[in-house]
């Protein structure tokens, strides 16, 4: 009895036609839903590599730029500790004057101290500020964590006289990496974290006890010499 295998391959045809169609339907609908032209490797593995390289200097340039912005931040609050600073040594050279006045007596004299006393206390906090818990200044023999580096400089000024004078202070900072790659060498700046004790030294001189040695001092009474300063 023969046998008789039965077909149809108009129908099979179009079965196929038809499950091709579906599949392209659905990468359609997925393209247009994802608003992604590769959403698989099996759609474009090369694009979808590229594509991942990319997503990931993006990344890393957005965090870049988050660092830069908290830099600022730093900067901006440090500098304005520093205008505080500015204004207290402006008020103990105020003081100093005024007590060295023939005129004064001692309850003048000991209240100027008082006054005197606590300006220098202050800047003594102002020194240990922290943002998000890293220094904002530094004095001489610090040692800065976490990327921090220091220099050797030379400040020369000039006297009444013409006579220069020069003082050896530590300069301090940190490297901030402003390219995607991290590399110093594609671009990085340096945030400056202010010696605080070579700031007053200069901008205080010898009114407030500020030296550019290894410690701040603090003095007792507005004619005191100045004691070194214990944290």
């Amino acid at each position: 009895m023969p046998i008789v295998v039965n077909s149809n391959v108009a129908a099979t045809q179009a079965s196929f036609n038809l499950s091709k169609s579906n599949d392209a339907l659905r990468k359609s609908l997925e393209r247009l839903s994802s608003g992604n032209r590769i959403n698989s490797p099996a759609d474009d593995a090369g694009g979808l590599a590229v594509a991942y390289k990319l997503d990931s200097k993006l990344n890393r340039t957005e965090a870049t730029i988050q660092n830069a912005q908290n830099g600022l931040s730093l900067l901006q609050v440090q500098d304005g500790a520093l205008e505080t600073v500015g204004k207290i040594l402006d008020r103990m050279a105020e003081l100093r004057t005024m007590a060295s006045d023939i005129t004064k007596n001692s309850g003048d004299i000991e209240n100027y101290s008082k006054e005197f006393v606590e300006l220098q206390s202050q800047i003594f906090q102002i020194q240990k500020q922290k943002f998000n818990g890293i220094s904002l200044f530094a004095v001489s023999g610090s040692t800065l964590n976490n990327g921090g580096v220091s220099e050797t400089k030379t400040y020369t000024s000039i006297g009444a006289n013409g006579t220069a004078s020069s003082v050896t202070y530590t300069s301090y900072g940190r490297t901030l990496y402003t390219a995607a790659s991290g590399a110093s060498t594609d671009g990085s700046i340096s945030i400056n974290i202010v010696n605080l004790q070579f700031i007053t030294s200069v901008a205080g001189g010898n009114i407030g006890g500020f030296s550019t040695g290894g410690t701040f001092s603090e003095t007792k009474n507005i004619n005191e010499t100045p004691a070194a300063h214990k944290y």
